[in-house]
């Protein structure tokens, strides 16, 4: 099984059913056809997470500029706010489940005149790839992660 690692809190918020889409620069099914409908894992990346961008998601809820879903994802970021540092609420480092890949979207056909993204990169975010059948894990299963597509190796 292929793994794919994210930064949080979006991993967090793919496995909580709150980010339907990950926004990536690049359309992989050009690359990896295999992967349309495929399961993969969602794994948190070990990179602290950074509160400016936290506030800046939560920002992006209230003018509707996010692909989140707001009633999901504002519990989330919320309490990563309120922890010291935002520290100790998202685990890093760990895979937190599973999705089935969807064909990746492009953005301006998903937003129909809206910009969409879901961080301040937007050179990150010309293509939404849909995120569905989430299963998160019972709990984390901590390992390193890799840039791109990796195999996965159940612990």
């Amino acid at each position: 099984m292929k793994a794919l690692t994210i930064y949080q809190p979006w991993a967090s918020l793919i496995i909580g059913r709150a980010k339907p889409h990950e926004f990536r620069s690049w359309d992989y099914s050009a690359r990896f056809p295999s992967l349309v409908g495929q399961r993969i894992v969602i794994h948190a990346a070990v990179r602290p997470m950074k509160l400016p961008e936290i506030l800046d998601l939560l920002n992006r809820l209230k003018d509707g500029t996010t692909g989140l879903i707001p009633d999901l994802a504002r519990p989330m970021l919320e309490r990563v706010m309120d922890a010291p540092k935002g520290r100790g609420v998202l685990e890093l480092g760990a895979g937190l489940g599973t999705a089935i890949l969807g064909k990746p979207v492009s953005v301006t056909e998903m937003a129909q005149g809206t910009v969409l993204q879901d961080s301040d990169r937007i050179d990150h975010s010309l293509f939404g790839w849909p995120l569905t059948e989430i299963e998160p894990f019972p709990h984390p299963i901590m390992c390193n992660g890799a840039q791109g597509f990796w195999n996965w190796k159940a612990a």
